[in-house]
């Protein structure tokens, strides 16, 4: 009898818990949530329209008011009666030569500058993810990261080929830095390469092959160098060039890259050490071969900077 008063007074006192928490519950404000799906984004409203200004842009119609299919001219001159005018470079976005209103929302949006959507959506409406690579395993920073087209191009016009926002290696060099570090400086050995542009040898969205490659190194060599000069061996005959590990990093692959760096380089040949100094003293068999040229100890194996 004792053990069923116990219970029955357990369970009351859970059911006026429960009466209280609901009590509590319905006077208690409710959260407020910063969820973008649950709160409604602010709207940028075009400034015509928020002053309802609608005659600035749209025709009157017979009782006066704006008629909404019928403007007071074309675009985009329409746009430019207080736009600056986007089309004056030498490339041109083909969007341009439409509508504005093909990207941008004429009244308002939620989407800075009164896009229709995000950037990265907007553009691959036309530029299909196939077509530029960017479905491909290896992907550019820049995409993954930023998610934004306009980190690179110019939505509207520019003077640079794919309407960069500036020329290569100069635009690359805004995120790599150390990149332009090297091309201002007079001590170091240039690969003409660079000269021509980052994409010449790199994808600009993505690749199959590392470090956004469009071929991987020997082959991608060989589209501007003679592949004769490897014919039996370099830089000796017998010498190989590919086919086996690098001698000092054993995980890559032995390539041009093994003893030629690709951007910059200190040393002649855009060679990747120098074997001038010491422990090589001019051979530069011992940097790879040590143990054959030199006597071991051999020193500490030098760094792989790209």
């Amino acid at each position: 009898m004792k053990s069923l008063s116990n219970f029955l007074s357990i369970r009351y006192a859970g059911i006026s818990l429960m009466v209280l928490i609901l009590a509590l519950g319905f006077a208690l404000p409710l959260p407020v949530f910063a969820d973008a799906a649950i709160t409604p984004p602010v709207k940028i409203q075009h400034p015509p329209f928020a002053e309802a200004k609608c005659l600035s842009c749209h025709k009157a119609a017979a009782d006066g008011k704006p008629s909404p299919k019928t403007f007071i001219m074309n675009q985009p001159d329409l746009c430019y009666q207080c736009h600056e005018r986007k089309d004056k470079n030498t490339v041109i976005h083909p969007a341009m030569k439409g509508k504005c209103t093909a990207c941008h929302s004429a009244h308002e949006s939620a989407i800075k500058p009164l896009l229709k959507s995000k950037v990265e959506d907007m553009c691959t409406t036309c530029h299909l993810h196939d077509d530029l690579g960017m479905d491909l395993p290896i992907k550019h920073l820049a995409l993954v990261m930023s998610k934004s087209c306009v980190r690179c191009h110019n939505p509207h016009s520019s003077p640079y080929p794919k309407m960069l926002k500036a020329v290569t290696p100069i635009l690359c060099t805004y995120c790599h830095t150390d990149m332009g570090r090297d091309l201002n400086n007079e001590n170091v050995h240039i690969h003409p390469a660079v000269y021509l542009g980052c994409e010449n040898c790199h994808a600009p969205h993505g690749s199959e092959n590392p470090k956004l490659l469009k071929q991987m190194p020997n082959d991608l060599c060989f589209t501007c160098h003679d592949k004769k000069m490897i014919d039996g061996g370099h830089p000796k005959a017998g010498h190989p060039t590919s086919g086996q590990p690098d001698p000092i990093y054993k995980e890559k692959d032995l390539s041009c890259i093994s003893c030629h760096k690709p951007h910059f380089s200190p040393n002649k040949k855009v060679l990747r050490y120098n074997f001038n100094t010491a422990p090589y003293d001019g051979s530069i068999c011992s940097v790879c071969h040590w143990q054959v040229v030199m006597s071991p100890p051999g020193p500490p194996r030098p760094d792989w900077n790209d």
